[in-house]
């Protein structure tokens, strides 16, 4: 097609004023959208400007697969040609109409173009697009309901003035409401939008504390865990959002925050298999390590009793054990503050103990699994005069 210059011709054919022409058009050129060559061809061929005006007709299906197009064209780094042709103020419009299969590719279209593109983030609170999004969060429908709360969660990612025009128009007590649901889909992009617009913003932290965000983070905990059993998303992507979450929420400057997430990842860290990973890889050894210095005791426990549970990886094993080395007290603070009913690994204290007894420098500390098996060998880069049983090997007991 596009050897043969069809492109060029369709767009010509969008340009006729004959509805059932256009929609057979634009239904073939959604098919082949996908394709970079195709988006590049329709771009240079002037197809953007063709299907924005496409927009303002009065067929449904034209509004559907024009969003479609554009979607596909946005994606190939075209956000900003399709804003100066007012393609914003052009989707905005079609989220007045009442048809869910229309209003999802339309949403799905101004989601991508305000991925990482701050003109069209303030062009959709400009143009009074926000209102319709947080109208979706309280619909009958789960799909809308899941689509508007992935748009917000882009609409203001990363950006301090969007967020909080979107929090004044209203969007906190229908995100938390979100989380009063049954469906786990539902609460998985509620939490994308959460954290969207929570992130580095103190305002908006504390609008939700004052609605029990605490105890709505609990559902975090659900969404992670039961993550395989949720319909139409994937797993890997939920657990991935929910840990990314829990570890930001270890920076939060509010304490009863911080002692949810700790007793979060602690239940967490025990009950599926890669989370542990997840957390270690993401900082969360050091942020929980960071707040063994808190005056609050509730936070030494919780965050103790988060690592405790997380030695039984090799993976934070051994984050743990080298940040235990570099400061020796660090090992004094865990021991002391985790709580009776919890647990750490005793291969972790013996580890730790014996190394304290040889009385070695900090040093990095290295591990590795052994033919996919538990068992734990400990090697480290040693002076000749250091002694030969340093390299001692360890069972990990891993859950």
């Amino acid at each position: 097609l596009i050897f043969t210059g069809a492109i060029p011709a369709l767009i010509n054919l969008l340009k006729y004023p004959k509805i059932k022409l256009q929609c057979k058009t634009v239904g073939l050129l959604s098919n082949i959208s996908t394709h970079v060559s195709v988006v590049h061809a329709l771009v240079e061929g002037g197809g953007i400007p063709a299907l924005i005006n496409l927009l303002g007709s009065d067929e449904p299906e034209l509004h559907s697969r024009c969003a479609v197009i554009l979607y596909d064209i946005a994606m190939n780094e075209n956000k900003d040609v399709i804003a100066q042709y007012n393609g914003i103020p052009a989707l905005i419009n079609l989220l007045n109409l009442d048809m869910e299969s229309v209003l999802v590719n339309v949403m799905n279209c101004i989601r991508v173009l305000c991925m990482g593109n701050e003109g069209n983030q303030r062009a959709m609170v400009d143009h009074n697009g926000i209102q319709y999004l947080i109208r979706f969060l309280s619909s009958d429908s789960d799909i809308l309901k899941a689509v508007s709360s992935a748009t917000i969660a882009e609409v203001g990612r990363d950006n301090r003035d969007v967020q909080d025009a979107i929090a004044m128009e209203g969007a906190i007590p229908p995100l938390v409401d979100l989380f009063k649901g049954k469906q786990l889909s539902v609460q998985v992009k509620g939490a994308m939008a959460v954290e969207s617009l929570a992130n580095y913003n103190p305002l908006i932290q504390k609008a939700f504390l004052k609605r029990n965000l605490t105890k709505d983070l609990l559902k975090l905990l659900k969404i992670i865990v039961l993550a395989k059993v949720i319909i139409d998303v994937d797993h890997i992507a939920a657990s991935a959002r929910g840990v990314t979450i829990l570890v930001d929420s270890l920076y939060s400057a509010h304490f009863p925050t911080i002692v949810l997430t700790g007793n979060l990842i602690a239940s967490l860290a025990h009950c599926r298999v890669g989370i542990p990973d997840a957390f270690t890889t993401l900082g969360a050894i050091r942020r929980l390590c960071y707040h063994l210095y808190s005056g609050r005791e509730e936070v030494r426990t919780a965050c103790s009793c988060a690592l405790g549970y997380l030695t039984y990886n090799a993976y934070a094993f051994r984050i743990l054990l080298s940040e235990c080395r570099n400061k020796p007290n660090q090992f004094l603070r865990i021991t002391n503050n985790i709580s009776r009913d919890a647990k750490i690994n005793p291969a972790f204290l013996k580890e730790f103990q014996m190394q304290q007894h040889v009385g070695l420098p900090s040093l990095r500390y290295c591990a590795f699994i052994r033919n996919g098996s538990s068992e734990v060998i400990s090697t480290c880069k040693m002076p000749l005069d250091l002694p030969l049983y340093v390299g001692i090997n360890l069972t990990l007991n891993v859950c």
